[in-house]
């Protein structure tokens, strides 16, 4: 973590005390205790400018030198050597280890000692405060005298709900950016879900026509021609890939209505019947990819699953809704069973578009069915 503007401000604040401090040493009746809030002043330092990189470390260095500042301004007793102002470095020490906890790359165990480290801290602070030096007064006399009764319990519950307000803001700040480290993984994974889905709907369309028209070239005197098959498939395969690769960098990807009778010419091509009874129906972009994408999966299990198949497209309007069915019929080919990783994928894509997918097998015939908000 690089030092910021204000932990520059800070730490040159902390140079001017530590110099006011060194001043005193000026003179002829100087004393250990001069020695020491000078020497301390130095310590601070350091601890006070890189109290934000070091989050642990640094705030309980000042702890400790606010303890020993304490221990000598009790030891100067009854000689008054003021409240100093690196008292209110106690906000940093707490603030510090509860705001910054975890943040960036430290988690699990580790993450955990931050969060120790900050409740430690604030007990410290909080117990500090009954030996601060705020705690004592200046009495009739002019002597300085402890704090009691009413003023006491004031004075000290004015200090500890500064200490306490300090550590909640700290928290609460530290929990807004965990949240948001959180929403921005889960939409990291959601978007490489959908790239997935993506790269295996287009891939497995076209190296299924690809192999189905590889097969029909095995056949003596169809070898041009499903070699002329092959050629386009791949083409336009490569093409798709590059829509993928469009999407990634923020070029509207190729996939739309207009394109599902190549789609259907394409699957023909290599073997398949299609009828289609296509509607014209506006929707959003992200409904024309999903409509386009259900339907090369259904066309691309019915070439893979079924033998000597034959398939009925349907794109209808319902209302706000466009209803999409893929009906397939032809025998079933139980060797050659997949992952239904397509039909999965398929339908978290018509969820995500606030509608549903379902299939199921009648017979020989099996049936796909996607309930689409035209405009989500």
């Amino acid at each position: 973590m690089t030092l910021r503007p204000l932990d520059w401000l800070y730490g040159v604040a902390a140079v001017v005390l530590a110099v006011g401090y060194t001043a005193f040493l000026v003179g002829e009746s100087v004393t250990l205790i001069d020695v020491g809030y000078a020497t301390i002043s130095w310590a601070f330092v350091p601890a006070v400018l890189l109290w934000r990189k070091f989050p642990l470390a640094a705030p309980l260095a000042i702890v400790a030198l606010l303890g020993l500042w304490c221990v000598l301004w009790l030891v100067a007793l009854p000689l008054n050597t003021g409240v100093s102002p690196w008292l209110l470095t106690v906000l940093l020490a707490v603030y510090a280890p509860a705001r910054y906890s975890g943040v960036g790359s430290v988690q699990g165990p580790r993450a955990a000692g931050f969060s120790g480290a900050a409740r430690a801290v604030l007990i410290l602070a909080l117990v500090g405060s009954c030996v601060s030096p705020v705690m004592w007064r200046l009495g009739p006399d002019l002597r300085l005298e402890y704090r009691s009764g009413m003023d006491f319990v004031v004075t000290l519950a004015a200090h500890w709900g500064v200490v306490a307000v300090t550590y909640l803001v700290a928290r609460q700040r530290y929990i807004r950016q965990l949240q948001r480290a959180e929403q921005e993984q889960a939409a990291r994974e959601e978007e490489r879900l959908a790239i997935a889905r993506e790269i295996h709907d287009v891939l497995a369309h076209s190296l299924t026509l690809i192999k189905v028209q590889a097969n029909a070239g095995l056949v003596a005197g169809q070898e041009r021609d499903a070699l002329e098959r092959i050629k386009k498939s791949s083409s336009v395969a490569l093409e798709e890939v590059r829509g993928v690769v469009g999407k990634l960098r923020g070029v509207q990807p190729a996939a739309q209505l207009a394109h599902l009778p190549e789609l259907i010419q394409r699957s023909q091509s290599a073997g398949l019947t299609v009828q289609a009874d296509l509607a014209d129906v506006p929707v959003a972009p992200a409904t024309e990819r999903a409509i386009y994408r259900i339907v090369a999966e259904a066309l691309t299990n019915a070439l893979r699953h079924q033998q000597d198949a034959s398939a009925q497209v349907t794109v209808a309007p319902d209302g706000e809704f466009v209803e999409v069915t893929v009906a397939s019929t032809g025998a079933m080919q139980p060797d050659r069973s997949g992952t239904g990783t397509g039909l999965v994928g398929s339908q978290e894509r018509a969820r995500s578009l606030g509608g549903d997918l379902t299939y199921a097998v009648d017979g020989d015939t099996f049936r796909v069915h996607a309930t689409l908000r035209r405009f989500p």
